[in-house]
């Protein structure tokens, strides 16, 4: 499960979102009002979105700003 830390390293993160995923797939993840999303379906969700980035040119080291409503 992921734990709180300070400044945590995005390699760090990722590893330790992809075995919450692993252990815990079916659990929910993210709620809002009227709509949740399981840690498979976020990642699956993730996954597309950086799919979508490299396709249009983004790399590892860029900075991107995302808007979500």
């Amino acid at each position: 499960m992921i734990s709180p830390q300070i400044n945590p390293r995005p390699s760090d993160f990722l590893q330790e979102f992809e075995a919450t995923v692993e252990d815990f797939p079916d659990k929910i993840a993210v709620m809002t009002e009227g709509a949740f999303f399981t840690y498979s379906c976020l990642n699956g969700r993730a996954n597309q979105l950086a799919r979508h980035f490299q396709r249009i040119g983004i790399r590892t080291e860029s900075i991107v700003i995302v808007y979500l409503e």
